[in-house]
């Protein structure tokens, strides 16, 4: 395979990720119907603020594997284990971030996003080109990435009453009933 092309789709890939990434964010209340739910983000938690960047990688991924035609079981490999990374990393700050600043800042997360898209693309790319045998290992691969699916699939309908799923803008979990009235929870804020 030409490391030249895998580069520049590498390079290319930052753009789409990101470009698509701040789509799939707003997808859902934009009226996307029952396809948004699972792509989209469907409200303002850690989760769902990473789950447009694990999507939008795993797109790429997918147009990459179709027009370049890497090795098939690296470039699984080097893609899993780098959105496995990245995407923890993302949680695990800006987990750190909502308790030590005491809210969810989006400009956090769009600086994030830019971080662990950039670290992703160029891991990937080291892992792929470099002469380590990731062969071995395309099997618990293709479990973790059949498991990131699922998980992705079902924690933003039925998610584990646990911080990381919960909207920071009005302390629900998972879809927001479409007759709650966002605005309540913002005044309820600032009278507290």
């Amino acid at each position: 395979m030409n490391n030249n092309l895998l580069k520049k789709t590498e390079i290319t890939g930052i753009f789409f990720i990101m470009i698509f990434s701040l789509f799939l964010r707003y997808y859902y209340q934009w009226g996307g119907g029952a396809l948004a739910v699972l792509v989209s983000s469907v409200n303002n938690s850690i989760w769902e603020n990473i789950k447009v960047f694990v999507i939008s990688y795993m797109i790429w991924g997918a147009i990459e594997i179709l027009t370049i035609r890497p090795s098939f079981k690296r470039f699984v490999v080097a893609k899993v284990i780098t959105i496995y990374i990245a995407g923890l990393s993302g949680m695990i700050i800006l987990c750190a971030a909502a308790i030590l600043l005491g809210k969810f800042e989006f400009w956090l997360v769009i600086a994030l996003i830019i971080v662990f898209v950039c670290f992703s693309q160029f891991a990937s790319y080291r892992l792929i080109s470099s002469q380590r045998d990731l062969k071995k290992i395309f099997v618990p691969s293709v479990f973790l990435l059949v498991l990131l699916i699922v998980m992705l699939c079902c924690f933003s309908v039925f998610p584990p009453q646990i911080n990381l799923f919960k909207d920071f803008d009005t302390g629900l979990f998972g879809i927001i009933p479409e007759h709650i009235d966002i605005g309540a929870f913002y005044l309820d804020k600032f009278g507290a």
